[in-house]
């Protein structure tokens, strides 16, 4: 006889009794008929179990262990479904979650202010999350459409301020290069390294005070050697150190050259020179060593001439 046929048989004798114990206790007639229909019902809930693919269990459900702690859950949330082993926000737990367009795997212990993510999402690719409660450190695809890994302190998340970022490596997509930011504890920049594309892709490290424009430039030189340039507030370029010409200029406030010093001969020879320009960045005066050997001083006016000595 067959699992099923017993369980049948079984359930026959039960509504045989049930019926039997009814008409003798007084709670009521059960008859032939209405005994049918219930193990009727009662077959054909049977049947529909029985009918199932084997191993198949429908969520939700939950297994737990001998102390009635879960184990494993099993359940969705809108079109999310997970697979959790312990439970979020108490001691140390695992989540599989999987909706459409992601797939995450969840790791915490604790609150969330411990937690790691590692997932992948449609339209932004994969992501790897770790939190702390001081801080957050993010690979993959962040803000900006830039992909690398970003430094955040401990903001985010319900009850807290947006997350700071205090620095990231990253490049943008579509984009060659890689840039290096470092920003302070308000999320100002104070460095930024990387490729210039303004300065014909050409390795540049910037300096600023927090919330200011850029301070100091360093870079490489159009033809080789470096470059070093002081900003003002405004962004303007007042000194200018170049290794490739050999020479630094200051500049007015209209960025207009002011003072130069470098070689003679207009950068050729082996001796020094120094000029200084008007307002408008006219040569007034330019002093420096002669070819051979000796110097020479001229000043330029625009009435009452050239000047030279000796």
């Amino acid at each position: 006889m067959s699992r099923v046929e017993r369980r049948r048989v079984a359930l026959a004798a039960l509504g045989s009794s049930l019926a039997t114990a009814c008409l003798f206790t007084g709670i009521g007639v059960v008859s032939a008929q209405n005994s049918a229909l219930t193990l009727e019902a009662l077959n054909a809930r049977l049947h529909k179990l029985e009918s199932r693919p084997a191993n198949r269990v429908r969520a939700p459900f939950v297994v737990v262990d001998a102390k009635d702690q879960p184990i494993v859950t099993v359940d969705s949330a809108g079109n999310t479904h997970f697979l959790r082993m312990g439970t979020l926000g108490s001691g140390a737990a695992i989540q599989l979650e999987r909706s459409a367009q992601r797939a995450t795997v969840v790791t915490q212990v604790g609150n969330s202010d411990t937690q790691a993510r590692l997932g992948v999402q449609d339209g932004r690719g994969p992501r790897l999350e770790v939190y702390t409660k001081e801080n957050s450190t993010i690979v993959g695809n962040g803000a900006n459409n830039r992909h690398g890994v970003f430094l955040r302190d401990g903001g985010g998340g319900p009850g807290k301020p947006p997350a700071k970022s205090l620095g990231e490596f990253a490049v943008n997509v579509g984009e060659s290069g890689g840039i290096l930011r470092l920003y302070d504890k308000d999320a100002k920049a104070v460095l930024s390294a990387g490729s210039n594309p303004a300065e014909g892709g050409r390795g540049q490290i910037g300096l600023s005070a927090p919330g200011k424009s850029m301070g100091v430039l360093m870079y490489a030189g159009a033809t080789g050697g470096g470059e070093l340039r002081v900003l003002d507030e405004a962004g303007t370029g007042v000194i200018e150190l170049s290794g490739s010409l050999r020479q630094i200029l200051l500049n007015n406030r209209a960025g207009k050259p002011a003072a130069v010093m470098r070689l003679s001969q207009g950068g050729t020879g082996t001796g020094g020179n120094f000029t200084a320009s008007d307002a408008a960045g006219n040569n007034v005066v330019s002093a420096g060593a002669l070819p051979g050997s000796g110097g020479a001083l001229c000043v330029i006016h625009p009435k009452k001439g050239n000047k030279c000595f000796p």
